[in-house]
């Protein structure tokens, strides 16, 4: 959004992250308050938030040392013009559900228009500027905004959870639930209780 990437196009990760940080163990987290839900893409419910990064991820992700700069998460292209009108995402072919199955362009459009539809209030402002949405291909998708002349859409929209298209109760999906999210995050939901605890458990793909 401002100026040039701090990062070219190959870079393997961010400055402040380690590569070789040992992985295992397990961390317990207190967290103020209760929850009811474990959705936290809906308004209804008191949700657990954490779901969002750790289990469902976006297209692009923010690095935390530039003001507003989106690198490749499910995406590994993408394409907009000068004007931001238009947004393509190419999903990278690694990309993969915690059930195995291949994160696709119907599952990004699924989840663009189940959370324009059923999402919280800002999804449903920013997602509802979408004038047009198509699948290019079987991992491309392209989104256009017609005359709304808002240059940070195409951000906001890398920035969209995906979720399957296979797993999701998109009939029920706006009212509180404590059924697992199916997301291609680094963790999986392994065990909740309401109210008292949720357990993550690193996928080991």
């Amino acid at each position: 959004m401002h100026g040039e990437p701090a990062y070219g196009p190959d870079f393997q990760h961010f400055r402040y992250a380690n590569p070789d940080a040992p992985k295992g163990g397990r961390l317990t987290q207190g967290i103020a308050g209760s929850f009811d839900s474990i959705n936290p893409f809906v308004l209804r419910g008191n949700p657990f938030q954490q779901v969002r990064g750790y289990v469902v991820e976006s297209l692009m992700v923010r690095s935390q040392d530039e003001p507003f700069t989106l690198y490749g998460l499910i995406a590994r292209e993408v394409e907009t013009d000068p004007a931001r009108s238009f947004v393509t995402f190419t999903i990278d072919p690694r990309a993969r559900f915690s059930d195995g199955s291949p994160v696709t362009a119907d599952d990004v459009l699924f989840s663009w228009k189940l959370l324009r539809d059923k999402g919280r209030p800002n999804h449903r402002l920013f997602y509802g500027k979408v004038t047009k949405a198509a699948k290019i291909a079987p991992d491309k998708v392209r989104f256009e905004f017609g005359e709304a002349q808002d240059h940070e859409l195409p951000l906001i929209l890398a920035l969209m959870p995906i979720l399957s298209e296979r797993k999701t109760d998109a009939a029920r999906f706006d009212e509180p639930s404590l059924s697992f999210l199916t997301g291609s995050g680094p963790y999986i939901i392994a065990d909740v209780r309401a109210g008292a605890h949720v357990l993550l458990k690193r996928n080991a793909d």
